[in-house]
């Protein structure tokens, strides 16, 4: 079972169906005012991208189901951080990564984490946890969300095996296939 077997159960696809399309809402940027109102933030730079546009291929909509569909699957999902001018400079667009794309490497003397994204050309690029919004679902150690998948496998292999035999079975037209036969002759009773 992976998330791609999981997508192709009706429970799991729907759930997931119904969560991501909850992200619909409208996203935008707030500050507090000097009275502490929350206020829109249309000077924001992020205000656009996260409203409208976060990238040159998705809308907002698209972007924020994405986003929910890795949550929900993999417990985690991830997003480059496109900026102009270095790792401090203005963020131009945020672009969604799959999740299996992903090894998170836990640094070794900082409490913290790196991100090895493997590439369409078979290479892997390292990026710094400031290059990456990493969104976390369920964690033991806040670091990492734990594998959704791995953690429903057996009630998603289950309903798969469900769903494999009432189709096989309605294939027959609900009929079981099968003859009885026996050497004795049979009464009425």
């Amino acid at each position: 079972v992976n998330a791609q077997t999981a997508l192709q159960t009706t429970t799991v696809f729907g759930c997931v169906k119904k969560i991501s399309e909850a992200l619909t809402i409208p996203r935008k940027v707030y500050n507090r005012d000097s009275s502490g109102n929350r206020v829109e933030a249309r000077a924001h730079p992020l205000f656009d991208i996260i409203g409208s546009k976060p990238n040159d291929v998705n809308t907002g909509i698209e972007f924020f189901e994405a986003i929910a569909i890795h949550l929900c699957l993999m417990f985690n999902a991830y997003v480059f951080i496109n900026r102009v001018g270095g790792k401090d400079g203005k963020i131009v667009e945020l672009i969604p990564i799959e999740p299996c794309r992903v090894d998170p490497v836990p640094r070794q003397n900082e409490y913290g984490i790196d991100y090895r994204v493997q590439l369409d050309n078979r290479e892997s690029l390292m990026l710094d946890s400031s290059e990456v919004w990493h969104l976390r679902g369920p964690s033991w150690d806040g670091l990492l969300g734990m594998d959704a998948i791995k953690l429903a496998r057996e009630a998603i292999g289950l309903s798969i095996a469900t769903e494999e035999t009432h189709a096989r079975f309605h294939s027959n037209g609900g009929h079981p296939g099968g003859v009885f036969s026996t050497d004795n002759t049979l009464s009425k009773e």
